[in-house]
């Protein structure tokens, strides 16, 4: 009988014992004769191996995310702890954030880094398990990316100039171009998803002019927002939705249309003026100096045509409702005004102002909610 060293399983199970060889801080690949997959860890893979693969923002650049991708095919650790992740928006301002530790993870992982703005990490950990992550890699301040283009740039690895971002609130846009649904996946292998569609409308009044100004739109707000700007958030806001596919609430109370928003000549006030998309192209008629600013400022519902009424919850019991939003014109001052409260609309119809809406209500559309 031969002695049992000579069986080869014997000389396997001898090979598995043998320990990794180290370089430097690094664990060595090994391999044997008997086992073509790898027995050791991999060794931690640097920087230089990623690229920037995906980029999210809502419309208010509140919600956020950047995935990265690894371009080499092994799992493991990577070494991030430093690494600098900037973005310069249009007019060159540019934002710059540190990864602060390294990552490392099984055999699952290890291909993607999901970076999200600090909200979306909240509501992600605060949702766990039923978004189906736990939480991004790394967080980025709100409006970190510029929805309306910019250059990213993960130094010493990628670089990626882009035209614009879809802000629908479902859709990211690809490294290739193409815009597809949002979904990100962290370096546990774990996959969360986009679908942000609520949107803020924020008031702001000018420190010196008294000017009001109301927008959800990213690279507005990263400006009226700075300390610099001469802009201050009045407190007011009214709220809808980024979306006009929105499958819950369209079930609720049918499709929202766009929003558009025209500013007005300097005769006319040099005002903002909000109206629904079936009211865009009878506006660009009768008023051709007027410029349209945005064919989308946000979306919102139509009142009944004849009482003014916002559509009511097809769904009995929901206990949802729209809220009125109301337009007013000073013709003296040529100013436009907007509020969600009955109270203040009265207020200023008795100081002069003129309501401009549908029906005997005269709401100029319906939104999901506010305090104006």
């Amino acid at each position: 009988m031969k002695p049992l060293r000579h069986f080869p399983f014997v000389a396997l199970l001898a090979a598995l014992a043998l320990p990794c060889s180290s370089v430097g801080a690094e664990i060595a690949q090994c391999k044997n004769h008997y086992i073509l997959a790898q027995p050791c860890y991999p060794a931690p893979f640097g920087l230089e191996t990623f690229r920037i693969r995906q980029l999210y923002s809502s419309q208010d650049g509140e919600f956020q995310f950047v995935e990265l991708e690894n371009t080499v095919p092994t799992n493991g650790s990577a070494r991030l702890a430093g690494a600098r992740l900037s973005v310069t928006d249009r007019r060159g301002r540019t934002k710059t954030i540190h990864f602060d530790a390294d990552l490392s993870v099984g055999r699952m992982g290890g291909q993607r880094v999901a970076i999200a703005s600090e909200p979306f990490d909240e509501l992600l950990r605060e949702d766990y398990p039923y978004s189906g992550a736990q939480k991004a890699d790394f967080t980025i301040p709100v409006r970190f990316l510029p929805t309306d283009g910019g250059t990213i740039v993960l130094a010493g690895a990628d670089s990626w100039t882009y035209e614009r971002l879809p802000t629908d609130g479902a859709t990211s846009l690809m490294r290739s171009g193409e815009e597809v649904f949002g979904l990100a996946t962290n370096f546990d292998g774990e996959q969360f998803t986009a679908g942000y569609y609520n949107l803020t409308v924020r008031e702001f009044r000018h420190k010196r002019t008294g000017e009001y100004f109301l927008t959800g739109s990213e690279p507005e707000l990263d400006q009226l927002l700075r300390p610099d700007s001469g802009w201050e958030t009045t407190g007011g806001y009214f709220s809808s939705r980024s979306i006009v596919e929105d499958r819950f609430l369209s079930r609720v109370f049918g499709a929202p249309q766009p929003v558009c928003r025209f500013r007005t000549t300097e005769e006319h006030g040099n005002a903002q003026l909000f109206v629904l998309a079936a009211e865009c192209e009878l506006i660009a008629e009768e008023w051709p100096d007027f410029t349209l600013e945005l064919t989308a400022a946000f979306h919102a519902w139509q009142p009944d045509e004849r009482s003014g009424a916002c559509p009511t919850a097809r769904r009995p019991g929901s206990g949802m409702e729209l809220k009125p939003l109301y337009r007013l014109h000073r013709y003296e001052t040529n100013e436009l005004r907007y509020t969600t409260k009955p109270a203040v609309r009265d207020l200023l119809e008795r100081e002069g102002w003129i309501v401009e809406g549908w029906g005997t209500e005269r709401t100029a559309m319906c939104v999901t909610s506010g305090n104006l």
